[in-house]
């Protein structure tokens, strides 16, 4: 071609481009000495995900990248603290890994002190700082979600001068992927000290208060949520769901889109969240137990093996279900009904559930055949306690924290699984207005207090179109997984990657397997028809699960030890390791890896 014609089809692939405010890939002909457009299509990745493929250089100039970069620079230096601030790309990054505008505002309210999350901090016994009941913990970096480590520890007990230790996880930034606070009294004020005499009666009650508060939950919790809190939260969104939202008007469809963020986000997730957080404590007061008499390593895999084959309520239980129909025993029609409200990158609302994109489910599914399900060996607790020699009245508090463990980490998946109910309607309202406006996806790039100058009438057309642009450069630039705030110049600076045989991860699910790496990008890439393979991906959202059936073990970049990921891999009894950053870029399909899920290594075969 010449150069000429070069210019004629670059300048079609930028009017295609400028008509749908996105990149696009696109397919031309040349012909009698004419291009024409076949078809085009939005670049996979640049929507709703944090994959953005590598952009043509005439889709935004160096000086807007470079606008981009320096506004979150300054905006990360004015959050930071004096002695150093970390923030860690970890645990909300997996399941929502690049928010647009609208489900960013609904969802940094629910993780306020304010929203379901912070509440659900209170009723465990806990005393968040005030100064969370807006900002909360998470900020957005380049479009991504990070969690603040400074503002982290302050979800617990405000007065205790707990800190993620910036010197330490400068030195090994990997830890930031799976922080654990620790106390500094240095970091505590003059008022701390000379308040401590009347301060400190008042945190041991605190503190025992909470103890027992949350023996009490692990107790009672579990009825509570299958006999009184699912069956209504259920109830009343199956109610909502049959209602024909085309009768509202526009202020009664926004005060139902109010009502559904507070009823899913605020009150239900306030309950809904609390598995997760029981299963946590459950989890590391087993822990300390077993690393006493077995050592950390020993004690991660022996978790990994004690955890293995838990699954969700059978109303709830999603990948029980993908199997079932991979294997035919499921009918589409009847999963499409249980779980159709379930979808790829679910916690995005600009991402549509099965049940408006049945196809989406039949890519991923292919012709995949499902075997059945793993569990823990009958006598694993029995060889593990007699393993760690632990005493009589040891060994019976840790079997019930097992079985707290057990009950809550089931309990989890069946929670997100109602809460994904609520999520669904929240996403039908804001679908409706925008088919009602026109928008074509664009009232996801507004937020909710926009939307009622939206239905008065107001062009709000620019404000998307700038802030969908504005979010695809800051995409654009690449984030390291860590970021200190000495060093935000790494914002936007290519990593260098070490050339390491074996690459050491975080363990998630016990086992060793080997295989050739089958490495995806994104769940709607087709799986090959033969397995097995080591699965290779940032992280595992349910859209996942079809790929775990041919697979013998699991990579992912993100991910930790109460994870979706981990969880449903421990069930399939697939070995498991995260926290290698961009792991699913440094590797390529056909390398043989061997995995370790106890040790959390990943081993590069010759070859």
């Amino acid at each position: 071609m010449s150069d000429s014609q070069l210019q004629e089809l670059g300048r079609l692939g930028l009017r295609v481009e400028e008509h749908f405010q996105t990149p696009c890939d696109i397919e031309w002909a040349w012909s009698q000495g004419q291009f024409y457009l076949l078809q085009a299509r939005p670049i996979q990745g640049m929507r709703g995900d944090d994959r953005p493929m590598p952009l043509p250089a005439m889709s935004f100039s160096p000086e807007e990248r470079e606008r981009v970069r320096r506004e979150e620079i300054e905006a990360l230096t004015a959050r930071a603290e004096p002695g150093g601030t970390v923030w860690s790309r970890y645990n909300l990054a997996e399941v929502l890994p690049a928010p647009t505008p609208m489900t960013w505002a609904i969802v940094r309210r629910f993780l306020s002190g304010r929203g379901g999350f912070g509440m659900m901090y209170r009723d465990l016994g806990y005393d968040p700082d005030p100064a969370l009941d807006d900002d909360g913990i998470f900020d957005l970096v380049c479009g991504r979600p990070y969690c603040n480590l400074s503002r982290e520890p302050r979800l617990h007990y405000r007065q205790l001068p707990f800190e993620h230790p910036f010197a330490e996880l400068k030195k090994a930034p990997q830890r930031a992927l799976y922080p654990r606070p620790i106390i500094n009294p240095a970091r505590a004020d003059w008022r701390f000290w000379l308040f401590l005499p009347v301060l400190m009666p008042l945190l041991l009650v605190k503190l025992v208060r909470a103890e027992l508060q949350q023996r009490r939950l692990a107790e009672t919790l579990a009825q509570r949520l299958r006999e009184e809190i699912f069956p209504t939260f259920a109830a009343e969104t199956e109610r909502e769901a049959a209602q024909d939202l085309g009768r509202l008007d526009a202020a009664a469809l926004l005060e139902r889109l109010d009502y559904w963020v507070r009823r899913t986000l605020h009150d239900f997730a306030r309950d809904g969240l609390k598995p997760t957080a029981l299963a946590g404590i459950a989890m590391g007061k087993l822990e300390r137990v077993l690393v006493r008499s077995l050592g950390p390593e020993r004690a991660r895999a022996a978790l990994g093996e004690l955890t293995m084959g838990v699954r969700p309520d059978p109303e709830a239980d999603l990948p029980g279900a993908v199997r079932d129909l991979a294997a035919g025993v499921l009918d589409r029609a009847t999963f499409l009904r249980r779980f159709g409200h379930r979808g790829s990158q679910e916690m995005e609302l600009a991402q549509p559930r099965w049940v408006e994109d049945p196809s989406a489910l039949d890519r991923l599914l292919g012709q995949a055949q499902s075997p059945s399900p793993m569990s823990a060996p009958a006598d694993a607790w029995e060889r593990i306690a007699s393993e760690a020699r632990l005493s009589p009245a040891v060994r019976a508090n840790a079997e019930a924290d097992l079985k707290h463990l057990h009950t809550y980490l089931a309990l989890r998946e069946t929670a997100k699984h109602y809460l994904m109910k609520g999520y669904a309607l929240i996403r039908r309202c804001l679908v409706e207005l925008d088919q009602r406006h026109g928008l074509e996806g664009g009232i996801f790039f507004l937020t909710p207090e926009e939307l009622p100058r939206l239905i008065a009438g107001e062009d709000l057309s620019g404000r998307m179109a700038e802030r969908r642009r504005q979010r695809e450069i800051a995409l654009s630039l690449e984030v390291p997984p860590v970021i200190f705030s000495d060093d935000l110049e790494a914002i936007g600076r290519s990593a260098v990657v070490p050339g390491a045989d074996v690459l050491q991860g975080m363990p998630l699910s016990a086992g060793v397997a080997e295989g050739p790496a089958l490495v995806v990008h994104q769940p709607g890439e087709a799986a090959p028809a033969a397995g097995p393979y080591i699965l290779v991906c940032p992280s595992a959202d349910p859209a996942w699960v079809p790929l775990f059936v041919h697979a013998a073990g699991l990579v992912m970049e993100t991910g930790g030890i109460l994870s979706h990921g981990a969880i449903v891999a421990r069930e399939f009894g697939l070995p498991t390791v995260a926290g290698l950053p961009d792991i699913h870029r440094r590797l390529k399909s056909g390398q043989r890896l061997r995995i370790d899920g106890a040790r959390g290594t990943v081993t590069l075969l010759p070859g």
